[in-house]
């Protein structure tokens, strides 16, 4: 899944001007694993966007 996360380093605070709505930090774009939500590499399996643990965990092992 993707999520996006306000990571504001406070501009202001270390004397910098804050450009509001057009700053990078405002919409950091994450991907995170659609089953756990860890935020890991990420693969796309079958219909989802898994992390590699999620994908072994379905897989059945064969005899």
């Amino acid at each position: 899944m993707v999520e996006y996360i306000n990571e504001c380093v406070d501009c202001k605070s270390i004397g910098l001007r804050c450009i509001g709505s057009t700053c990078p930090n405002r919409n950091v774009k994450h991907i995170l694993c659609d089953k756990c939500g860890a935020e890991d590499t990420i693969y796309q399996y079958e219909s989802e966007q898994l992390c590699i643990d999620c994908i072994t965990e379905m897989l059945e092992e064969v005899e």
